[in-house]
């Protein structure tokens, strides 16, 4: 590819010049969508074709200095991201191209940009909910990303756990995290700090985060009990709603780490806008979208085709940090 310049611009330059400004309204209207709060679940990371992360298994750490400094090395096991192309595109009759005097191109063009978002959206949604399956991968053990899983000392770790949400349960699953190790044997420090939910259980989060729930923490039934339940975890666990997650659901996590339980890959961003050698085709790049103008048909067809591509890839992160509830 080369970089876009003015010698480029002849006969196509009305259009490339208002497709330049539908570019702006394609990447303007995806900022205004926004990305939901409940996505802080996933770390995102660049990659352009597919990123390797085997050492997800032995995380680096600080150790007291006697005669040598401790490595964290990179795992044999783990896994590899490769980003997939999501595409989808739009074509314009050249006179209602020049003539759009009705804007019937931009909402168009804001289709375009609704789905470009909405895909991530969907497919991390659906990476989560299987979660307990490998249908969309596995963690960096091989294995299902919510699981028992075996250190290298023979411990194990389970981040699951078949049980309602209710303050006993936060209590179980709070205790699981926060005494967990690392496959060295070393503490985590793992602290949970927000509590993911579907719309069922969103009453119920909020309800503990508030205090104003009642239940019994230590499992008698006392008045004492039930004073407990109703301050114990008060602000604890902020309440995050994932819209379409499973029925039942509930997901604890420490999100105050640099790594998240799960991973967006995309690709890195260019700097300008690129033109495709020896054809008419430029590329606007940005946030792992990219919004393309292809004008090779232009003098054939009569035809201006807009096209949206999303490469992005989603995975698991690192277990220790998400515990899923469900009944």
């Amino acid at each position: 590819m080369t970089i876009l310049n003015q010698g480029t611009l002849t006969t196509s330059s009305i259009y490339l010049e208002a497709a330049t400004a539908h570019e702006k309204l394609f990447f303007d209207t995806i900022e205004q969508f926004g990305v939901p709060e409940w996505m802080m679940i996933a770390k995102r990371t660049l990659a352009r074709k597919k990123g390797d992360y085997h050492w997800l298994g032995e995380l680096p750490i600080l150790e007291k200095f006697v005669d040598t400094v401790h490595f964290s090395k990179l795992k044999a096991n783990g896994f590899t991201l490769i980003n997939v192309p999501y595409t989808g595109g739009i074509e314009i009759d050249k006179d209602d191209f020049q003539q759009d005097a009705l804007g019937l191109i931009q909402p168009r063009v804001e289709g375009m940009a609704d789905a470009a978002n909405r895909i991530q959206v969907n497919t991390l949604t659906d990476v989560i909910n299987a979660g307990l399956a490998t249908t969309y991968g596995t963690a960096y053990d091989g294995g299902a990303f919510f699981a028992a899983h075996t250190t290298t000392h023979n411990a194990t770790y389970t981040n699951y756990y078949n049980v309602a949400l209710s303050i006993d349960a936060l209590a179980v699953a709070w205790t699981r995290m926060v005494q967990q190790k690392d496959p060295a044997g070393n503490k985590l420090n793992v602290m949970p700090d927000t509590l993911f939910v579907g719309p069922d259980r969103f009453p119920t989060a909020k309800l503990i985060y508030e205090g104003k729930m009642s239940g019994s923490i230590t499992g008698g039934s006392s008045a004492t009990d039930t004073l407990k339940a109703n301050t114990g975890f008060e602000g604890m666990f902020k309440p995050v709603l994932i819209p379409y997650l499973t029925a039942t659901y509930w997901i604890l996590a420490d999100m105050s780490k640099p790594m998240k339980p799960f991973i967006i890959q995309e690709m890195p961003p260019e700097a300008q806008p690129q033109q495709e050698i020896g054809a008419m085709i430029w590329t606007w790049f940005k946030n792992g979208v990219q919004f393309i103008v292809d004008l090779t048909d232009l003098g054939k067809t009569r035809k201006v085709n807009y096209g949206a591509e999303s490469n992005f890839a989603i995975g698991y992160g690192l277990p220790q940090l998400a515990l899923l509830g469900y009944e």
